[in-house]
């Protein structure tokens, strides 16, 4: 499956006329997280949780903007998920956008939270963004449910 997907990933960059560049770096990023040993697995994992109150205007542009950061910085990061709040519970605190980093150990957090990409990238979106909480935690205990 690793090939098909990576085969689908070449056609779909090779086929592509419009941010061809971009297609390029997220199949390289994602060829190299498919491909990357896993033996033995790092245990235990950082996860890097941020979460952001966007403004309307500027939701798209922070949101393509954190996407390229973690195609630059790929070395440093084992995992990535994104995506908009969507809780019925009224417990949100207005916060609009969910970003979740995977690290293989906080030394990997600590050099991606100082590195001038990061850095730049919170002082040129700072002003698209009303609010900001970050978390960070080890993981302490996984658990695969399976499901028939």
């Amino acid at each position: 499956w690793v090939w098909y997907i990576s085969n689908m990933l070449s056609r779909a960059v090779g086929t592509a006329l419009l941010g061809g560049a971009v297609l390029v770096s997220a199949a390289s990023f994602l060829r190299r997280l498919l491909l990357r040993p896993r033996t033995p697995p790092f245990w235990p994992p950082l996860r890097h949780v941020v979460l952001f109150k966007l403004k309307e205007s500027g939701a798209e542009q922070v949101v393509s903007a954190f996407d390229a950061l973690i195609l630059e910085l790929n070395e440093l990061v084992v995992g990535y998920e994104r995506g908009v709040q969507c809780s019925p519970e009224p417990v949100c605190k207005g916060m609009t956008h969910a970003f979740v980093l995977t690290f293989a150990d906080s030394a990997a957090r600590d050099v991606y939270l100082s590195h001038p990409k990061h850095e730049a990238f919170v002082e040129q979106m700072r002003s698209l963004i009303e609010d900001v909480c970050v978390t960070d935690f080890e993981v302490a205990h996984s658990l695969e449910v399976e499901t028939e």
